[in-house]
């Protein structure tokens, strides 16, 4: 079972979509771990090895929320699938992390791709 944890970045508190999100991955059989709002990089880090998480996904609503994060998730794309979602997920773009389309359904088909793929991995 793909195994997916989900987080609204620091400062964020907007939650709606990423929960979409997770529904949309549950009901295609991936399980869940839900981070929730405010989420600190530490927490994220230490939850993506004890979880063994196949992906990680971020929801960020405003570019100057997510730039702060820049170096911690480079890192963290350096040993897991990392996807940014939301209207301040461009700022992402460039930092070895995928990009998920704004679309929740379409967000949950696309990592699903991504993860089927052997370089994902």
């Amino acid at each position: 079972m793909i195994a997916g944890l989900l987080a609204v970045t620091t400062v964020e508190q907007h939650e709606l979509g990423l929960i979409a999100f997770g529904l949309a991955l549950r009901s295609r059989s991936w399980r869940i771990a839900y981070l929730g709002a405010e989420t600190p990089l530490k927490t994220l880090e230490n939850s993506s090895v004890a979880l063994e998480a196949d992906l990680i996904a971020l929801s960020a609503v405003a570019t100057d929320r997510v730039e702060p994060l820049a170096k911690g998730l480079r890192r963290l794309g350096q040993t897991h699938t990392v996807a940014v979602g939301g209207l301040g997920a461009s700022a992402a773009a460039g930092w070895g992390v995928v990009m998920l389309p704004g679309d929740t359904v379409a967000a949950a088909e696309h990592a699903g791709a991504l993860l089927r793929r052997p370089s994902a991995r």
